[in-house]
């Protein structure tokens, strides 16, 4: 399997080569592995894109902390209309990097800024949104593995738990009717998981506590492994 990104960076290289993801990236980051070759190019700075004085930067719509605040504006637009310290604190960043994220988004045409602030291509950020997640957010995110009930079993009684919890990955894509079959379940909550962690062992779909913790900051995995 070959991904493509639009950008790796060097912990995100060295992720996905645990994982034995094969990767691509515009500027010439690569691993691309045969029986009888093998291309690794790393540290190779991603196209730069216009800031709104004319210097060059790179977007800061798209990296982990921009994200965040990119994920709010998709999920709730109201959030365009508001204040920007109400997306700061609905993303979780400060009101500079919040404001920071609109100009980015106003200048590579996401949003309009005019009186009031609209989106313009709204699809097209959800796709550059997902594009992005895997290279820039997610290996930032703090993540436990446990040991927990069979996917199906945690579908059939997800409504056990408060909306605090939200499904996501093959799970979730199962819980929506397609036709998958998922060795894990994969869950989001609020770090550092008191709350998530009572909450699964009290619908009886929690076998033990934290097996492993990876550092990090923002958003919370927990995966609940098949036994």
């Amino acid at each position: 399997m070959l991904l493509c990104f639009p950008h790796v960076t060097r912990g995100v290289q060295q992720w996905l080569h645990s994982k034995n993801i094969q990767f691509v990236d515009p500027s010439g980051n690569a691993w691309i592995e045969g029986k009888n070759y093998k291309i690794w190019v790393e540290g190779r700075r991603p196209k730069n894109v216009p800031d709104l004085d004319g210097r060059q930067q790179m977007s800061r719509a798209f990296t982990a902390t921009g994200l965040r605040a990119v994920f709010m504006l998709l999920v709730n637009q109201d959030l365009l209309e508001q204040p920007v310290r109400s997306l700061a604190d609905a993303a979780g960043i400060s009101v500079g990097a919040a404001s920071n994220v609109l100009k980015s988004l106003e200048h590579e045409g996401f949003i309009r800024i005019n009186g009031r602030r609209s989106f313009i291509q709204k699809s097209k950020l959800a796709k550059r949104w997902i594009e992005m997640y895997p290279v820039a957010l997610k290996p930032k995110l703090r993540t436990r593995i446990s040991a927990g009930s069979e996917p199906a079993e945690v579908i059939k009684r997800r409504d056990e738990w408060s909306d605090s919890i939200q499904l996501g990955g093959e799970v979730a894509m199962l819980a929506k009717g397609y036709g998958i079959r998922p060795v894990e379940s994969l869950l989001y909550g609020g770090f550092p998981w008191g709350d998530v962690t009572h909450e699964l062992f009290a619908c009886d779909l929690l076998r033990e506590e934290t097996l492993f913790l990876l550092s990090g900051s923002g958003i919370l995995t927990t995966y609940l492994n098949r036994m």
